[in-house]
């Protein structure tokens, strides 16, 4: 079966609220739709999911809020601008 990274974001946005509590700040692993590991470095998480899942069949993504992404209005093409 083909990896489904989208499936691994939407659980992790489903899971922020929860993880915000317990492990703000940290670096999580998802695989397959679950909540794999959670560690406190980047590099950590990036080392254990290439050992464990392998290349590519995983998400790592530090557990901070979710900040709105900044746009600009364009005034000459009457649109906002991403």
């Amino acid at each position: 079966m083909p990896y489904d990274q989208e499936a691994d974001y939407r659980a992790f946005k489903k899971q922020l609220p929860e993880l915000l509590r317990t492990h703000c700040g940290q670096f999580a692993v998802f695989h397959r739709g679950q909540l794999d590991a959670v560690f406190k470095a980047r590099t950590d998480a990036l080392q254990y999911a290439r050992d464990a899942l392998g290349i590519g069949n995983y998400i790592v993504q530090e557990i901070e809020r979710i900040k709105p992404r900044p746009y600009s209005y364009s005034p000459y093409a009457n649109r906002p601008m991403a």
